[in-house]
């Protein structure tokens, strides 16, 4: 088993927030902490121990004991599983240098770093990134693939919407003496809407039974390439289908209405 081996300080478990699943953190009461470890839990897996704490290991011939566990976190692509990993106690290797700044205090922490920087390596250029930027790099095809969808998505539903008011206004008048006949003989308007919409509903109900079975394939596929991933439940499908409906509705109801409010007498005056 290959493991990922981090060289950290003090505070490194701390700043990151992570979470311990067993043990401590490495601590300046204890010297021997340069020889100890702290592993995440897919290394306690991989080594097979049911309570690591305590456990003799050696990293890079140095022999030590495991006195901590954090919970797992990613330190890869999301695309990538979590690998077993071992944090070691070895600033004087460490190539970077991690700080959290307090809330709204950024720019006043990057200035006050970059004078002791400078005060320290004054030859070195002083270069620094955002995590947040980092991940944001990291998934930028995702980022876009997710605005296109949304606005082609958009995009769709108007045209979609369009055609329905298009189909709505010419089935109201194709049938504007039956809806006279039957106002004549005591229908009521929400009956007279809800025939009108019927056919129109029925129409979105069987366009949508053949289009989610596609979409969940299309969509698990993709979301398969990610080791980590949401799942597809019917929750997500049931808001589908009622936003489809209440859009549907809107959309037809008004020509529906407009037709149920007619006088039956303009429409049967030519018979």
């Amino acid at each position: 088993t290959l493991y990922n081996i981090i060289q950290t300080s003090h505070g490194f478990i701390k700043t990151m927030r992570m979470e311990l699943a067993a043990g401590r953190d490495f601590s300046q009461e204890f010297t021997t902490d340069t020889l100890n470890v702290i592993i995440n839990e897919a290394a306690a897996l991989a080594m097979g121990f049911e309570d690591p704490i305590g456990q003799q290991v050696r990293v890079w011939g140095r022999d030590g004991e495991i006195i901590g566990v954090v919970k797992d976190f990613h330190i890869a692509s999301l695309y990538d599983p979590i690998d077993p990993m071992v944090m070691r106690l070895n600033p004087e290797s460490s190539s970077l240098t991690l700080i959290r700044p307090a809330a709204g205090q950024t720019e006043e922490a990057l200035s006050v770093f970059e004078t002791v920087f400078k005060e320290f390596n004054p030859e070195y250029p002083f270069e620094y990134t955002f995590v947040d930027e980092s991940f944001e790099r990291q998934y930028s095809s995702e980022i876009v693939i997710g605005k296109l969808s949304l606005w082609f998505t958009g995009l769709a539903i108007f045209i979609a919407c369009l055609g329905l008011f298009g189909l709505a206004s010419f089935s109201a008048e194709r049938r504007t003496k039956e809806i006279g006949i039957r106002k004549v003989l005591g229908a009521t308007i929400p009956g007279i809407v809800g025939l009108l919409s019927r056919e129109f509903v029925v129409l979105v109900l069987l366009a949508f039974t053949i289009a989610a079975p596609i979409s969940w394939y299309l969509m698990n596929d993709w979301l398969s390439a990610f080791e980590y991933h949401t799942d597809l439940g019917w929750g997500i499908f049931v808001s589908a289908v009622v936003g489809i409906l209440a859009i549907t509705c809107l959309t037809v109801g008004f020509q529906s209405i407009r037709a149920a409010l007619a006088n039956p007498a303009d429409a049967l005056r030519s018979e």
